[in-house]
């Protein structure tokens, strides 16, 4: 899908999320892990950068069931 930033870039910080869902809770933070890692393989921020975003919120999430685990950097 492509990224469609409005005029309002710089104005609202953009935020860029990974979600995985696992099938046990002892890999929500390995699968955390690898969708932080897609995101900075796929140059999402450096997209978001180019386009002129100044602040950009940065979450991966991990779902299993009823729990789950957020991780931002």
């Amino acid at each position: 899908m492509p990224l469609r930033l409005e005029r309002s870039v710089g104005k609202f910080p953009v935020i860029s999320i990974s979600l995985k869902s696992v099938n046990s809770l002892k890999y929500e933070a390995a699968a955390c892990a690898e969708a932080l890692n897609q995101i900075e393989k796929r140059n999402y921020v450096e997209v978001l950068k180019r386009r002129s975003v100044k602040k950009i919120l940065i979450y991966a999430m991990a779902f299993f069931e009823k729990e789950s685990m957020v991780l931002m950097a």
